[in-house]
């Protein structure tokens, strides 16, 4: 036998963990969205590619490419090939994107995980997305496996660069690895920068039109809670560069919870306030680390008392 057959038959002797966990994650993402999609501010998905788990002639060419020999390895930490099962979610926007990391930061459910952001650092094609790694639990008749899973979180954009370069440059072959291929590569990479920038684009139009629109309803009031007043109140109270995506979620927040202007607002997010130290012990005490400046807003935000 060669080594492939020998992976095929250890392939195909834990095909059912690897189907198993590929349902997991797929419907566990699915509620993970819908449970806290509303108190992390992103909106739903606009598609969820539920995946499949990687067949068995992918699987093995990443073993050759990593000169992986013995296959026990890829159940074992640091797993060499980490989608053996995968789902994908294509938001409409970054800061849906950065609200859905947030949320994975704090109350994923299935335990710790790695994330890997190409958002701002492509990979040498030009690929742009966040990759969420962890293990999933598999039992069948009996036995138990642990299965290395990844998430794949991308935007419109990001995925419509997939959509154009997939066929051509994603599975090695004769021609894409060829020396000549470099420039359609060098093309690809534009490309990514192109899309990329269409992201900080339709962010920016997001914002934009949310703030003028609010304005316009507030009657341009200069002490409304908006994205400007959000960020310098922020930086005085808490010495912290608040990002455009985590304004935009705060404020969409404090207007949520009824706050609209910004006496209202600092009040309430105070960090001499008593819920803050509160909040700071619950971090302590289940997370073992502190919230960081963004986190306790946002509890702090939720808060009335």
């Amino acid at each position: 036998m060669t080594a492939e057959d020998d992976f095929k038959a250890w392939y195909a002797e834990r095909r059912d963990h690897f189907a198993r966990a590929q349902e997991d994650l797929a419907e566990s993402v699915a509620r993970f969205v819908s449970d806290w999609a509303d108190q992390f501010v992103f909106r739903a998905p606009e598609r969820h590619d539920r995946g499949a788990t990687k067949d068995a002639d992918r699987a093995y060419a990443k073993c050759v490419a990593k000169g992986v020999t013995d296959f026990d390895r890829l159940l074992e930490e640091p797993a060499p090939v980490g989608d053996l099962c995968r789902t994908r979610l294509i938001f409409r926007s970054r800061s849906d994107v950065e609200a859905f990391r947030s949320a994975v930061d704090q109350v994923w459910p299935h335990g710790p995980v790695q994330i890997d952001d190409f958002t701002y650092k492509p990979s040498d094609s030009g690929y742009r997305a966040v990759h969420v790694n962890g293990w999933l639990p598999a039992q069948i008749r009996g036995v138990a496996l642990s299965v290395p899973y990844e998430v794949q979180v991308k935007t419109v954009a990001q995925d419509a660069w997939g959509y154009y370069t997939h066929d051509s440059s994603y599975v090695p072959t004769e021609v894409n690895q060829h020396p000549r291929w470099g420039q359609v590569r060098a093309l690809q990479q534009l490309l990514s920068d192109q899309l990329h920038v269409v992201d900080q684009l339709q962010q920016q139009i997001e914002i934009v039109g949310e703030e003028i629109g609010h304005e316009v309803g507030a009657g341009g009031d200069p002490d409304e809670v908006m994205f400007s007043n959000v960020r310098v109140a922020i930086d005085e109270l808490y010495a912290t560069t608040c990002s455009l995506g985590e304004a935009q979620r705060i404020v969409r927040r404090a207007r949520e919870h009824g706050i609209t202007s910004m006496a209202q607002f600092e009040e309430r997010i105070s960090p001499e306030r008593p819920a803050a130290a509160e909040i700071r012990e619950t971090f302590d005490a289940t997370r073992s680390r502190p919230p960081t400046a963004i986190e306790l807003v946002a509890e702090l935000l939720a808060r009335g008392d």
